[in-house]
């Protein structure tokens, strides 16, 4: 991610908008996947991840559409 341009990180977190505001099974899917994931939770992996990835995995974790969002 720390490669991806910019324009690709912000179109990445407008389909993640789109899910968070569509249907709602589909996001649970999403959500407890992300949340099954223990690497996801580790310090290490978090501590290497891009910004984007982080406010990515807030949204989804959260459920919250503005983590995702901001720029």
């Amino acid at each position: 991610m720390h490669r991806l341009p910019d324009e690709f990180l912000e179109e990445l977190k407008n389909g993640l908008k789109a899910v968070l505001e569509g249907n709602v099974e589909e996001f649970v899917f999403l959500q407890k996947l992300v949340q099954s994931r223990s690497d996801l939770k580790s310090s290490a992996t978090l501590l290497r991840a891009h910004r984007s990835q982080l406010e990515i995995l807030v949204a989804i974790n959260t459920g919250i559409k503005r983590s995702c969002t901001r720029t």
